[in-house]
């Protein structure tokens, strides 16, 4: 389903599985290595690429597949086209609906795609593999930290019995408000970043490419970044200053890296506040009246000073992936158009990544 798609691949955690039978009788919609799945609906460009370990599994209700010609193109070659800022844009610009995007398989027919020879494909998914490999790793270091840090938050929350108290009591809220359509551009010179939602959410940090020149509500480099609409309760963390819009909420404290854990733990509590007729939502009274536990003030400070050296790191590895995902943003269209081609020797398989 689209909640298990996320970086170009499926994520099996909290996958909902079936039985044999329904595989059976649902076998028309089953995935193949090499097919490539798309959300239907909400964030119309989150995509995943379908492996040997999920070969067979149920493409859901949420989803659409795209089964690629073998013999025109290579796999991982499509993902990373499809997965790129011009193809995301186009996409976007096409999805039909006004309050929820949705895609359709017109619409995915009709992606525009330049389709280099086979062999230039399989080397060009080659070099940005080595690049996705070097991404993952770094990420893998972020969520370690990550898993520490809850991992200390836990023990706090749990060592003591702590009163409880409310969100607004411990922290300042923001809610997001949408500056008006006209004021958006592509161009960041004497604009701020835009984040209106869960689309624009990273692995820890927003990435967007819409500015606005009128930003209405700011998030300051700290503020935890909280989705107010579906999916409510994801959480990114603000590395520079933005505009958040009306699908988000800023969390402000002087303790970011306690902020950040509360606002984590109370994930799977949001089922039970959403509202919203057009689809779940909640609200800043929804938000400020959470109930959250409270502990001492030189507790939250002990926290803070264990906490902080791994709430850097996962900052730091983060930046350097965010970096990278820009340099092979840069690369891919240079290569599909030829400006840059990869080494006639290179090999797929191979670590080295040579650029001629």
């Amino acid at each position: 389903m689209p909640v298990n798609i996320a970086d170009g691949r499926v994520i099996e955690e909290g996958i909902v599985r079936i039985t044999e039978q329904d595989a059976e009788r649902l076998s028309r919609y089953l995935v193949r290595a090499g097919d490539i799945v798309y959300s239907r609906r909400g964030d119309v460009t989150r995509c995943a690429l379908i492996t040997d370990s999920e070969d067979g599994w149920l493409c859901g209700t949420g989803c659409l597949r795209a089964r690629p010609d073998l013999a025109k193109v290579e796999p991982r070659f499509l993902l990373a086209h499809l997965s790129s800022p011009p193809t995301r844009a186009w996409i976007r610009g096409m999805a039909v609906g006004t309050s929820m995007p949705n895609l359709n398989t017109q619409i995915l027919g009709s992606v525009p795609l330049v389709v280099p020879p086979l062999a230039e494909q399989r080397r060009i998914a080659g070099l940005l593999g080595a690049l996705a490999h070097k991404i993952d790793h770094l990420g893998g270091i972020g969520e370690r930290a990550e898993h520490l840090m809850t991992a200390l938050f836990e023990r706090m929350v749990t060592e003591t019995d702590w009163p409880s108290t409310t969100v607004s009591d411990c922290f300042t809220i923001v809610m997001g408000q949408s500056p008006k359509g006209s004021t958006y551009t592509s161009d960041r010179e004497n604009a701020l970043p835009l984040v209106q939602g869960m689309g624009a959410f990273g692995q820890r940090f927003p990435e967007t490419d819409v500015y606005t020149t009128a930003p209405t509500k700011r998030a300051q480099p700290g503020d935890v970044l909280l989705t107010v609409r579906a999916p409510v309760g994801e959480v990114n963390i603000v590395r520079e200053e933005l505009c958040a819009g009306r699908g988000v909420a800023a969390i402000r404290s002087e303790h970011p890296a306690y902020a950040e854990q509360v606002m984590r733990s109370l994930r799977s509590s949001w089922a039970a506040q959403e509202s919203g007729t057009i689809f779940p939502a909640v609200n800043g009274k929804q938000i400020a009246q959470m109930l959250v536990f409270k502990p001492s003030a030189s507790r939250v400070e002990e926290y803070e000073a264990s906490a902080r050296p791994l709430y850097d790191l996962a900052h730091l590895v983060e930046q350097q992936a965010s970096r990278l995902r820009a340099l092979r943003d840069e690369l891919l269209p240079k290569l599909i158009s030829g400006k840059l081609r990869v080494a006639d020797d290179y090999l797929a398989e191979a670590a080295p990544v040579t650029v001629g």
